[in-house]
């Protein structure tokens, strides 16, 4: 297995300048140099440079101004990064850009072909994880790359990756089991049983009314998914603990395993890749990434 989970290129990190976004620079710079790889900055200044075109003086101010805006902004971030992490990037590592937040993280990214790109988690605790913001929403709805949502986690013991059995979720389980490795820390690869999908998708033919599986019947299941899961894992050559939950909630029974696991990374596969396939996230993904305590990568194939 590969020494990470990175593809070439460098690992794009946004700030914002809060305290979440401190903890997004001080992992991505783990990440950087496990991987040996160039780390990279970007601010987002909302808006757009004002246009006059029936009064070009006042554009020329405007644009001096800018760029006036521009070298401060750089210079700030740089003195953060170098609070955070005890160093300072090559200047041209540094960016600030003007406009749609989301957007322009999205487009640096691919510009510059980053490896992953690293956001801060807003909140980690209570009601204040309902809501991750929209921008980390739309940049991993969007970007062409892994992305992690970087949260501090004070007392994590393992890594954990979610599977549902599909081809697509095997590079997610691939790079948490090198994130793992990198952490010296186990890994928990977990199943969540859908126990109505099937069964309704089998009677619907027939009209008729379904029942719940009794315990025996989701036992049964369980034995049987769990042996599928350590088949997946040995063809990739993966140690790991398998855990098969029967929650018929994937989303809840994710976030409720890694809280009660303490995992520090929870690692969940992208099924789109290009184009409107990227919107597709998926709403067992999204709900993680608004409730999960801890970072969360989101793996995407290149």
């Amino acid at each position: 297995m590969e020494s990470n989970s990175l593809s070439p290129g460098p690992i794009l990190v946004a700030s914002d300048f809060s305290d979440a976004a401190d903890e997004a620079v001080r992992q991505a710079h783990l990440w950087a140099t496990r991987a040996d790889c160039e780390l990279s900055a970007l601010h987002v200044m909302a808006g757009a440079v004002p246009m006059h075109p029936l009064f070009p003086q006042l554009h020329e101010q405007d644009a001096t101004a800018a760029v006036a805006l521009e070298r401060q902004l750089a210079e700030r971030l740089s003195e953060r990064i170098n609070r955070c992490i005890g160093r300072d990037l090559d200047s041209s590592s540094v960016y600030v850009d003007f406009g749609d937040p989301y957007a322009v993280i999205v487009k640096k990214a691919e510009q510059i072909g980053a490896s992953l790109l690293v956001i801060g988690g807003s909140g980690a605790t209570g009601l204040k994880r309902v809501f991750l913001g929209s921008v980390a929403e739309k940049v991993v709805r969007n970007a062409h790359c892994s992305v992690l949502v970087a949260r501090k986690v004070s007392d994590g013991s393992l890594v954990l990756a979610a599977t549902d059995l599909s081809d697509p979720s095997l590079p997610a389980v691939q790079a948490a089991a090198c994130e793992a490795k990198a952490r010296k820390m186990p890994l928990v690869v977990m199943y969540d049983i859908d126990r109505w999908r099937s069964l309704v998708s089998g009677l619907a033919l027939f009209g008729a009314v379904p029942v719940a599986p009794s315990e025996a019947m989701l036992a049964e299941q369980k034995v049987a998914l769990t042996g599928i899961v350590q088949t997946q894992l040995d063809r990739l050559d993966v140690t790991a603990t398998v855990e098969v939950t029967t929650e018929a909630n994937p989303a809840a029974a994710i976030v409720r395993m890694a809280d009660n696991k303490h995992a520090e990374l929870l690692v969940l596969a992208s099924r789109g890749r290009t184009g409107l396939e990227r919107l597709a996230l998926g709403s067992v993904a999204e709900e993680v990434l608004r409730y999960a305590h801890c970072s969360v990568l989101v793996v995407r194939m290149q």
